[in-house]
C-alpha cells in the first residue's frame, strides 16, 4: 500500500542508513500522444533536489519510444538550479527526425541520475496533455524498478492501483493508457470497476494478449462499454 511504501522509503531517509541501499536513479514513464492540431503532450518537472537535498547537479536522460517499445532519440542534460523544466514531445520528435504533422503515439521515459542519495525512486514530475481549448496535468503513475531489491520493497498488489473519473458522451472520449515494463507479457488481464453518478456498478476485465517491452497501450472503454 501507499503507507507501507511511505514507511520503507522514510526508513531509508538518512545517508547514515547502512541497512538500506541509497537511490542513485529516480525515473519516471509516461504515454504520450500528438495529434496535430487537437492535442499535443510535454513534461514538465523542478530541480527541487537542489534545495531539499542540497545537491549540486542532477542529470536527466528523456528516452522517447515509438508505440513498439523501440527506442527513438535519447536527450541528455544537467540541472544545476532549482528552476522548473519541460520536455515537448514535438521537440523529441523533431530531434528523431519525425514530422509533427504525423499523429505519434509513443512514451517518454524521464530518468535522473546522482551520486548522492536521492531518497525517492520516482519524481515529482507530470505530464501535459493539451490542445488550443483545454489543458489536464497527471503526476508520476508509473516507472521502472531500479533492481530486484527495489521491486520487493516497493510492489503491492492486493489494493487497487488507480482511481479516476470519466466522462463520455457525444462530444468527449475517455481513454485509459500506460507503458509496459522491460519484460514481454502475455494474456494481461486489467479489471476495472466503473462507478457511476447513481452510484450502480459495472465490473469488466479486459484481456490484452500480448505486450511487447516498453509498449504504449491506449485503451477507450466507451468503445466497449455502455458508459453514456
Amino acid at each position: 500500500s501507499y503507507y507501507e511504501h511511505l514507511e520503507n522509503v522514510l526508513h531509508s531517509g538518512t545517508d547514515g542508513d547502512i541497512l538500506t541501499k541509497p537511490t542513485f536513479r529516480s525515473s519516471a514513464l509516461f504515454p504520450v500522444m500528438q495529434v496535430p492540431g487537437k492535442i499535443s503532450t510535454r513534461l514538465i518537472y523542478f530541480g527541487y533536489w537542489i534545495l531539499k537535498r542540497h545537491i549540486k547537479e542532477v542529470t536527466c536522460v528523456a528516452t522517447l519510444r515509438a508505440e513498439p517499445g523501440n527506442v527513438l532519440i535519447r536527450h541528455v542534460h544537467t540541472i544545476h538550479s532549482p528552476l522548473s523544466f519541460r520536455v515537448e514531445l514535438s521537440d523529441l520528435m523533431r530531434a528523431a527526425g519525425l514530422s509533427v504533422e504525423a499523429p505519434f503515439i509513443g512514451s517518454i521515459e524521464l530518468e535522473f541520475f546522482s551520486t548522492k542519495h536521492l531518497v525517492y525512486p520516482f519524481p515529482a514530475a507530470a505530464i501535459n496533455y493539451y490542445g488550443e481549448t483545454f489543458s489536464t496535468v497527471v503526476h508520476t503513475a508509473q516507472r521502472v524498478y531500479n533492481d530486484a531489491e527495489d521491486r520487493e520493497a516497493n510492489s503491492k498488489t492486493l489494493v487497487p492501483e488507480s482511481g479516476f473519473n470519466l466522462y463520455a458522451d457525444k462530444y468527449k472520449e475517455p481513454f485509459i493508457s500506460f507503458v509496459n515494463g522491460p519484460h514481454a507479457v502475455v494474456n494481461f488481464l486489467m479489471e476495472m470497476e466503473f462507478i457511476n453518478s447513481e452510484n450502480e456498478r459495472m465490473s469488466e476485465t479486459l484481456l490484452i494478449e500480448q505486450l511487447a517491452p516498453y509498449q504504449t497501450h491506449y485503451f477507450y472503454p466507451a468503445r466497449h462499454y455502455a458508459l453514456e
